[in-house]
This record gives structure tokens, sequence and C-alpha cells, in this order.
């Protein structure tokens, strides 16, 4: 291979891992610019991640109505007897879980509950935590073992309603990123090496 190729290659190959990497930038999930205000659905995608509810149907809304409010928009699932949302990457990349946003809404009633967590891990595995839920007022949690994740499920209550807000996910970079990685550093590393001869 020529020098002006090798370089070529390695332009090439640097720009490839770039552009793997930056999926795995952190970022926050909300809910303020949808259009499904307020519809009702049971399935939908926000910046690469699905949402699937379990029973009954989820909404967009702006939680000033009823219950906690941020004064944004949120999403509001049934989460009554069997309910639950279940969260994925929507190419089905694994995932961090690092912080979500959580309130009671309608039907709640006026006693906290406790919400379980549920994530699946990458090798089938599965984590569980339990968060209390107010009746009156978002709390949010930050998580450090909600890692490497197929997808996770927030559970069922008693009664009522959940609301959602501010989901911090950051993606996990595939292992063929690592292997594109090293390809683009030893060819830089030999392009470098023919220029010095």
């Amino acid at each position: 291979m020529t020098r002006k190729t090798l370089s070529s290659v390695a332009l090439a190959l640097s720009l490839a891992l770039s552009s793997a990497f930056a999926e795995a930038v952190t970022e926050t999930r909300d809910f303020n610019d949808q259009t499904l205000t307020p519809t009702t659905t049971t399935r939908f995608f926000i910046d690469g991640f699905s949402f699937a509810t379990g029973v009954g149907h989820a909404l967009i809304v702006p939680n000033t109505r009823y219950g906690a409010s941020n004064g944004t928009m949120s999403l509001a699932y049934y989460a009554g007897g069997n309910g639950f949302e279940t969260l994925a990457s929507r190419s089905g990349a694994l995932f961090d879980l690092l912080r979500f946003d959580v309130g009671g809404y309608n039907n709640f009633g006026t006693q906290s509950q406790w919400l379980t967590l549920t994530g699946v891990r990458q090798d089938g595995s599965e984590l569980s935590s339990r968060f209390e839920v107010s009746p009156t007022v978002f709390q949010s949690y930050a998580l450090d073992s909600f890692t490497n994740l197929r997808s996770v499920r927030f559970g069922e209550l008693s009664r009522g309603y959940v609301l959602l807000d501010n989901l911090r996910v950051s993606t996990v970079p595939e292992p063929s990123s690592y292997a594109l990685m090293f390809a683009g550093l030893g060819l830089l590393v030999a392009v470098r090496a023919r220029r010095r001869r």
C-alpha cells in the first residue's frame, strides 16, 4: 500500500470510529417535545429507545392536573394491578440507566407506594430495586447498578398511574466498536512508522 492509500484508510477508520462512539454519549430522555399529547398508546419511540406498556396505555401529559408535577411533559403509564412500562434500545444495543424521576399521577391515592424496577442484563440475568413514589412530588433517583441492560421494566403498583421523566441513559459500545478502534489505531501506527522510514 502506498502512503497516500494508508493515510486515506486510516482517516476513514478514524471517522468510522468517531461515528461508532458517538452512540455512547449519555443523554436525558424527556417527553417535552413529543407529539403524543395527550394521545394514548401502548408502544412508541423516542431518540432510539422504545417504550412499551404492558397493561392499559401510556400518555404523554402535562403533569399539572393530578398528583406530582415538575411543570413539564411526562410519561404517564397505568401501574395499577399488573401494569408496567418497559424501556429498551430500539436497535437492541445495551444501555445503562443512570437516573430517573418519578411521581404519582391520576388515581394514585394519597399515600406513597413502592415501585420495583427490574433490569434484564446482556446475559439474561435480572436485577431489581424498589423506589418510593410520592403522590405529590417528583423524586429523582440516581442508579449505579443498572448497567449493560437489554431492557428495564418500571413495575406495577396497587393502584393508579405513575409519571416518569428525565430518564438519563447511556448506550454501551458494542464489541465491534472496540475492534474498529484497535484496527484504526494499528493502521495509524503503521502509517506513522512508514513515514519515519
